[in-house]
């Protein structure tokens, strides 16, 4: 899945499982030169309050976030993806 951050900035989304960190899968947001802006295990993702947006990014010059309603098309993807893949 793609998005645009509320800055402007596209980054791909995936679901799936981190050989470093087997026991739980991990949503990854990453770049379009691949490069990793932020990763969270599932179940911190899926716990986001309804109408909670997310920062993927604090730095200073370089703050990336999500608002709400693409904390809740995240959501969704890990639900579709987790049932693909389980």
């Amino acid at each position: 899945m793609r998005l645009k951050t509320k800055e402007g900035v596209l980054l791909q989304v995936s679901v799936g499982w981190d050989e470093n960190y087997p026991q739980e899968p991990v949503i990854w947001f990453h770049f379009d030169n691949q490069q990793l802006c932020s990763s969270y295990f599932v179940s911190t993702f899926q716990a986001i309050p309804d109408g909670q947006g997310l920062c993927l990014d604090g730095g200073r010059y370089s703050y990336k976030s999500i608002s709400a309603e693409l904390v809740v098309e995240c959501q969704g993807l890990i639900e579709r993806s987790l049932a693909c893949l389980i």
